[in-house]
């Protein structure tokens, strides 16, 4: 995937899956910028991942976005670097492709941890 970014140091902190939530990813753009607080749940088909960016609530009600990506390039983009960790995580620590596939019922296993 070609891109006019280059991101690394992407870093997942899983928490014991709840409603297809996985954890948490960060990651650098452009050794510039850091990007953390983006939501990784599993997709409903178990066909991989989504993201979620973080975004404010603000007093009144309205919500803002804190990050996001603005072209659809972009959100893949992001979202294959992070799949590919979690792909590699699994490889390391030897774990079963379903840990994030939906294979396993939520809140019945722990994840990447």
């Amino acid at each position: 995937m070609d891109a006019p970014f280059r991101i690394t140091d992407v870093d997942f902190q899983p928490i014991r899956p709840r409603q297809g939530l996985l954890g948490f990813t960060s990651l650098v753009l452009n050794d510039s910028l850091r990007l953390s607080g983006i939501a990784v749940y599993s997709r409903l088909d178990s066909s991989g991942i989504r993201l979620v960016y973080p975004e404010r609530v603000l007093p009144h009600g309205a919500k803002i976005e804190l990050i996001c990506p603005i072209t659809r390039a972009c959100g893949e983009l992001l979202t294959h670097v992070v799949a590919e960790h979690l792909r590699r995580l699994e490889e390391k620590l030897d774990l079963p492709a379903t840990m994030r596939s939906g294979g396993i019922q939520d809140g019945d296993s722990p994840g990447l941890s």
